[in-house]
């Protein structure tokens, strides 16, 4: 497991490596810490990641030590897709393209749609798609069939409306948990 201080030296070289698309956005240090942190506390080897974008995030994932990463995003002919706080179509050259340098790329596909096989198995599930309450209510629930460890989300309490009140319902009979600082909340799957 790495320890907090090891998660920050990551992270410092990543952000000098590869300046954050996300300059506006404050609290994604924060977050980061949080997602690499849980990932690694529950030592997961594997992520399956829901909303890809750049995979600005997820390449910080993989840089951390996690090789075996799956990320799905909706094709730019699918429809509107969520970007920051606002939708908007997106060049499907954008999508990953911080992780095919490393041989990763996105899988095509509308998530609520999307059916999973038996090889759909993984650690953990990061939820960071389309931020509307369909989606993420559909995320979840195909996360629940997917997930074996963990299932995280972002943008929690980030005023977004839609992931709050999903959330807020979902963990009504859902043992949701908050991580203190940031957006990230997550649910272990026992």
């Amino acid at each position: 497991m790495l320890t907090i201080d090891e998660i920050k030296k990551i992270q410092n070289k990543y952000y000098t490596d590869f300046p954050s698309p996300y300059t506006n956005w404050s609290n994604m240090a924060d977050d980061h810490e949080a997602l690499l942190y849980l990932l690694h506390s529950y030592n997961c080897e594997s992520l399956l990641e829901i909303g890809t974008w750049q995979s600005y995030t997820t390449r910080l994932i993989y840089e951390s030590g996690i090789r075996n990463i799956t990320t799905m995003d909706i094709h730019k002919d699918m429809g509107i897709r969520y970007t920051h706080n606002h939708h908007k179509q997106q060049p499907e050259n954008e999508i990953g393209k911080y992780l095919r340098p490393v041989g990763i790329t996105p899988r095509f596909c509308d998530s609520l749609t999307y059916i999973p096989t038996s090889n759909d198995k993984f650690d953990a599930v990061f939820i960071d798609g389309n931020h509307d309450y369909q989606h993420v209510r559909s995320d979840t629930y195909l996360s629940l069939k997917m997930a074996v460890k963990l299932v995280i989300w972002h943008d929690y309490n980030n005023g977004n409306n839609d992931v709050d009140k999903w959330l807020n319902e979902f963990r009504k009979d859902h043992h949701v948990q908050f991580y203190p600082c940031g957006s990230v909340a997550y649910m272990e799957i026992k």
